[in-house]
């Protein structure tokens, strides 16, 4: 029986193996910490970007209503010509500026046409790629407790066999004292 047994002198080797293995996951969970912090400032810099995406299409609507108020007031702009009468009375007629007019005119098209339609898309695009970062967000933090909670689990059951195998070892020293 003695040619059988496993020579055992130090469990220190699987003490240390032990304790490595508990820093192992302080280490995977530290870094899986550090990836969610990376993941929430990215969805905050999305966020933000939203944000000024929105304002600069609120820009872009108060140019258009400040176009459209000048377009409305454009037809006002022109000057008065006065005309003789061939009885030596005058008489003043109101000529639109037409010029200006179609510049206001164009200058809203522009803004109320491409511009608005284009900024409403950029978003409508940024909101629904921030709606897209949430949803991937949510499942990536709810694969990360997942994975942590197993690796947790796998190291504590990992321990606990290690300890185990390391109080088998003391017991069988004692019990054996010449191993």
């Amino acid at each position: 029986m003695a040619n059988q047994d496993v020579q055992i002198r130090e469990v220190d080797v699987i003490r240390a193996y032990n304790q490595k293995f508990g820093e192992f996951y302080v280490s995977f969970s530290e870094r899986l910490l550090q990836f969610r912090h990376a993941l929430e400032a990215k969805l905050e810099e999305f966020q933000q970007i939203n944000q000024e995406i929105k304002s600069e299409r609120e820009k872009i609507d108060e140019e258009i209503r400040q176009a459209k108020e000048k377009c409305e007031e454009s037809y006002s702009h022109g000057s008065y010509v006065t005309h003789q009468r061939p009885d030596g009375s005058c008489y003043s007629t109101f000529v639109p500026d037409y010029k200006y007019i179609n510049q206001c005119r164009e200058k809203y098209d522009h803004l109320s046409g491409p511009v608005y339609h284009h900024a409403q898309d950029c978003e409508n695009h940024a909101h629904n790629r921030l709606v897209q970062a949430n949803q991937i967000m949510n499942m990536i933090e709810q694969q990360t407790d997942k994975i942590s909670s197993s690796y947790q689990k796998y190291v504590e059951r990992g321990q606990q066999f290690l300890d185990k195998a390391v109080q088998y070892i003391d017991n069988y020293k004692e019990n054996h004292p010449q191993t």
